[in-house]
């Protein structure tokens, strides 16, 4: 048990860190934020950089807040490597996939992490909690199908006063459900070897 609450210490550490960087990295946005042609242009660290930096105080507020739920709720389902393994995965094979699958041109913000790092915590969970797996995955993609239906946003741009790279949402949470499907898929194969 004392293994399981030490995890969980350090998962909240983990994340924690991102809200610290987040807030430290705020003013120097513009240097920072994902931008494609600067991107492309050598800038390599905005891959990373862009997810941590927002549009304003307000929407990096609403981002940490979003984080710190999450990380409560979720973080518990993973060590601490496995949560640091998670937010890399999901930010580094995201970004790029946005780079070279996509026409988003420039965004800031954790919301797309944020979503990634969502569906994949209820994607592990669903054996134990099936009814509010399939409510919450259920919402989830209505919620994606809307902002597909309705790129400025669902009242969120209102809220933000600028507009949300709700392509970004998608893609993060594609890459979650694949890099999902790809690790149980290598934990059948490994259990069917042995």
């Amino acid at each position: 048990m004392k293994i399981k609450q030490y995890s969980k210490s350090y998962n909240l550490l983990v994340s924690a860190t991102i809200a610290f960087a987040a807030l430290i990295l705020q003013p120097w946005v513009n240097s920072l934020s994902w931008n494609k042609l600067a991107i492309e242009h050598s800038q390599w660290w905005r891959l990373l950089s862009g997810t941590l930096v927002h549009a304003d105080w307000l929407h990096c507020a609403i981002n940490l807040v979003a984080l710190a739920i999450i990380s409560l709720l979720y973080a518990k389902l993973f060590n601490i490597w496995q949560w640091l393994a998670l937010i890399a995965t999901l930010v580094v094979i995201s970004n790029s996939t946005l780079l070279y699958f996509t026409n988003v041109s420039d965004y800031v913000g954790l919301s797309g992490l944020l979503h990634g790092l969502f569906v994949y915590a209820l994607l592990k969970q669903f054996a134990e909690h099936k009814i509010e797996s399939t409510l919450l995955l259920g919402a989830t993609t209505i919620k994606l199908i809307l902002e597909y239906f309705h790129p400025s946003g669902l009242g969120d741009q209102r809220l933000l006063g600028m507009p949300v790279a709700t392509s970004v949402h998608r893609t993060f949470v594609m890459i979650a459900v694949c890099l999902f499907i790809v690790i149980k898929l290598a934990q059948w194969l490994r259990a069917r070897i042995n």
